[in-house]
């Protein structure tokens, strides 16, 4: 069945209430946005169906896991138990998309996402893919392609949620400190999705959302992508920076 909906919200760990309890009172209202935001782009997705998350890294992975764990941030005791769609992932790695990596917990940005749905629609099955980071335009648009392949031979739903953590270098107090321009290349990235323009987003990568660690660009470039072919409007658009890194919400 086709890809019928199409979610990006950021995959910060303060998103989950248990791992970020308390804020400092200058950030305690930019935070509650932010997660009143996510809530409701999460709260879009029916309750039943597969969720694909998307995330990026080093390689392209499909990962199958039992459980998602903060553990990799310190936090242990911020667990879920998941439900991996043993179809999907299948469907993905047969089309030479990703191998796949079993393992005991997911970590990371999958985990965040997977916990956040454990909250709003813990009856998604999930489907974890992680899309590499250096991967070009052309890249991104072949994976898009294979990943549209393998929802196609599922009977049931699929909805795609990819992770929309943009410049972590907005300024001194962002993770990776301010690096020039940074600010201007997330407000070019913001309008290309509010435009559902995948050509002009692919542009914006993948060198300079190395350079300006955002982490979000080759997973947002490939929903949209996804987007546009299934016809999927992102008619809710939203971009917050709380604590010096940009964060794109769409549904």
């Amino acid at each position: 069945m086709p890809v019928t909906r199409v979610v990006i919200v950021p995959a910060a760990p303060l998103l989950v209430p248990e791992a970020s309890a308390a804020q400092p009172d200058q950030l305690r209202d930019a935070v509650g946005e932010l997660r009143r935001t996510v809530t409701t782009a999460l709260a879009s997705l029916p309750e039943q169906g597969t969720a694909l998350l998307l995330d990026s890294g080093a390689e392209s992975l499909v990962h199958d896991a039992a459980m998602a764990s903060l553990a990799g941030y310190g936090l242990r005791q911020v667990t879920a138990s998941i439900s991996i769609d043993p179809h999907l992932i299948t469907a993905v790695s047969a089309r030479g998309q990703a191998p796949r990596v079993r393992s005991d917990r997911l970590d990371g940005d999958p985990a965040v996402l997977a916990l956040l749905l454990a909250q709003s629609r813990p009856g998604l099955q999930l489907a974890p893919i992680t899309i590499p980071t250096g991967a070009s335009a052309a890249g991104l648009h072949d994976i898009a392609v294979g990943l549209t392949a393998a929802a196609d031979s599922l009977p049931g739903p699929v909805y795609v949620i990819a992770t929309g953590d943009l410049a972590a270098t907005l300024d001194t107090t962002s993770p990776g400190y301010e690096i020039a321009g940074a600010r201007d290349w997330d407000a070019g990235v913001v309008e290309a999705v509010r435009q559902h323009d995948p050509v002009a987003l692919g542009e914006f990568g993948p060198a300079a959302a190395v350079r300006f660690q955002a982490r979000g660009w080759a997973p947002i470039t490939v929903a949209l992508l996804l987007a546009e072919a299934h016809r999927c409007a992102l008619s809710q658009i939203t971009y917050l920076a709380p604590r010096g890194v940009g964060q794109l919400i769409a549904h």
